[in-house]
């Protein structure tokens, strides 16, 4: 009996998929698949405690080196998604653990999404939808030709600032370009000639700011990048650049962000997550109609959540093999996870 306990509710699934069942009973093993929502630290243990294998969401969830300690049982945790901020990568890999994330997860749906939000900042869409809903009277139509039409631009020939390159930066790079923007990005992980392979020039962190009319962020949160994108950052950039987040809420400076938006050093904001996630009704940002903010959606569609809930079962069939996660995140674990398991 393999116990595997999901660790979020997710809409339709309560079971093991039917379609994996037959390479369970291939491998002689049956699967006792839970699924038990968690969002605190004491729940983890008591629903993972003697897990064999656990399904979470590391970019949510805590997987702290106490939780982590108490999965006596414990051989891996699939992340569902791609971030996993708030697991203790050191705690897990010390006690023989496999981490394993989904990094293709929903990678062109954030990849659309980042175009979408720069077109809906660029060309205004969500202000001009309201102004039509008004109607067409004088009043409405001198609205429009001082206060929105003057801040629309087109997007060829400007210039797109990615901070990141990873996978999901990568695939902005042809929408980008399908709209005539020139790409520049910053990333210290990735060299200038793979950029280059991708038609995208390399530069710093401080040229990408100042040289970005749209500066896009597409890396990870983490203790060394917290408000990433704050009153300084926002002080080099070019006057009424537009700020686009797809990545997580704590790399940009909230309180900063407004100001920036209400005094002109920023044009617009596009964000898809925030700090908090919701936003209270009461934040300055709701009342500036040059932002434009989505519920942390950039990443859903059917196709998206389909592959999320596949991947932790195809890690799970691979343990089982003898091989190692196809998305694992901490290979130094490597030596702990034999010694203990094999």
């Amino acid at each position: 009996m393999l116990k595997i306990v999901q660790t979020l509710a997710m809409d339709g699934v309560r079971e093991t998929p039917a379609d994996y069942l037959p390479a369970f009973a291939a491998r002689e093993m049956t699967p006792d698949f839970r699924v038990m929502h968690c969002t605190g630290e004491d729940e983890l243990i008591a629903a993972c405690a003697d897990a064999d294998i656990v399904f979470g969401q590391c970019s949510v969830q805590r997987f702290s080196r106490r939780v982590l300690s108490a999965l006596r049982a414990c051989r891996m945790i699939v992340s569902m998604g791609i971030g996993f901020e708030n697991l203790d990568r050191d705690a897990a890999s010390e006690a023989g653990i496999l981490v394993a994330n989904v990094p293709d997860f929903c990678l062109e749906e954030v990849a659309d999404h980042t175009l979408a939000l720069i077109l809906a900042c660029t060309r205004r869409i969500v202000a001009l939808h309201g102004a039509a809903r008004e109607g067409g009277g004088s009043d409405a139509i001198r609205r429009l030709r001082q206060h929105h039409w003057p801040r629309m631009s087109r997007l060829s020939g400007r210039t797109l600032g990615l901070v990141g390159f990873g996978a999901i930066a990568r695939a902005v790079v042809p929408r980008a370009a399908g709209f005539g923007l020139n790409v520049i990005a910053s990333d210290p992980y990735v060299d200038a000639g793979t950029m280059a392979l991708a038609g995208v020039r390399a530069v710093s962190q401080d040229a990408l700011l100042a040289n970005a009319d749209i500066v896009s962020l597409h890396v990870p949160l983490n203790d060394g990048n917290r408000h990433l994108l704050g009153e300084a950052a926002f002080a080099r950039m070019k006057p009424g650049a537009i700020v686009i987040n797809t990545g997580r809420g704590g790399l940009i400076d909230h309180a900063a962000l407004s100001i920036a938006l209400r005094d002109g050093t920023l044009a617009a904001a596009g964000l898809d997550v925030t700090e908090p996630e919701p936003l209270p009704p009461a934040h300055d940002l709701w009342g500036l109609d040059q932002v434009v903010i989505t519920p942390h959606s950039a990443g859903i569609s059917p196709q998206a959540m389909n592959a999320l809930v596949q991947r932790p079962w195809q890690e799970t069939l691979r343990l089982l093999d003898g091989e190692w996660p196809a998305g694992w995140i901490n290979p130094e674990a490597k030596a702990a996870y034999q010694a203990r398991w094999r």
